[in-house]
């Protein structure tokens, strides 16, 4: 008997390590908030100056930051993370993700007259290139509202997402919001790809029925930290960046407690 117990139990034990292991091998769930000091939790590229401050960070003691200069398109102040099958982390392929993160603009800043103020982008790539194929990223309008585009990004081709759930909310100057984003890409071939966007802990933006990848098996497995903007008529300001999470569940969705333990 103590010998199929213990069979059991390291049976049970295998399996559990397995659902660790399954898990781990997307690299996936990941986090970033600077506690470092330095950029070094991102594993991808960088470029330009992505600035470390003490001042005032969402919580904690460190945050990022990036001077916006007018008239220019902001572009070269980037950081990059990989994940999943990227050809530079060959790990598993992510097709479900859940990105969050805090961003902030100081007051005064002049959003570009067209097109978008990039804050976050998610690359989609075949998995052996590492040449983006297509991108889902979260962006300011004009008129300084949040959005959502998505984009068939190696043909050039841009599908808008605005705010469709209540008022549409703007980025509140001299304020951290919190945004997160949740993204489901297609069935290769068929338009059931989902794109949900939280601001400030309420749903703003949900639509369905996307074709996001088309009819490709391309996966999402590249994150960008951005300051790019798609017009060079903004102005001089800064923007800021703080407690960055990518994973592959809802980061808030509250585990049921355990059940009562019933004594005799």
């Amino acid at each position: 008997m103590k010998l199929n117990i213990w069979k059991t139990e390291l049976l049970l034990a295998a399996l559990a390590g397995l659902s660790v292991n399954a898990a781990a091998e997307t690299g996936l769930p990941w986090t970033s908030s600077f506690e470092t000091g330095d950029i070094s939790e991102w594993n991808g590229f960088n470029s330009g100056v992505v600035q470390i401050s003490t001042s005032n960070p969402a919580d904690g003691s460190y945050s990022a930051t990036v001077d916006l200069v007018a008239n220019t398109l902001n572009g070269e102040n980037y950081l990059e993370h990989y994940f999943g099958d990227h050809r530079r982390t060959n790990l598993d392929k992510v097709e479900e993700v859940w990105l969050k993160f805090s961003s902030k603009f100081d007051a005064g800043y002049r959003w570009p007259d067209r097109q978008s103020h990039k804050i976050a982008l998610i690359n989609l790539t075949d998995g052996n290139s590492s040449q983006r194929t297509y991108q889902v990223y979260i962006y300011v309008t004009p008129a300084g509202q949040y959005a959502i585009d998505h984009t068939d990004i190696a043909d050039w081709r841009f599908y808008g997402l605005s705010q469709n759930v209540g008022t549409p909310a703007a980025v509140r100057f001299d304020r951290w919001d919190e945004l997160k984003l949740y993204t489901r890409l297609n069935t290769p071939g068929q338009s059931d790809g989902i794109i949900r966007l939280w601001i400030n802990g309420e749903l703003k933006l949900d639509h369905s029925g996307l074709n996001i990848r088309e009819n490709t098996t391309d996966g999402m497995n590249k994150l960008i930290l951005s300051s790019y903007t798609s017009a060079q008529s903004g102005g001089n300001g800064r923007q800021w960046y703080d407690n960055w999470s990518l994973t592959l569940t809802d980061p808030d969705a509250v585990s049921p407690p355990n059940p009562p333990i019933l004594h005799p």
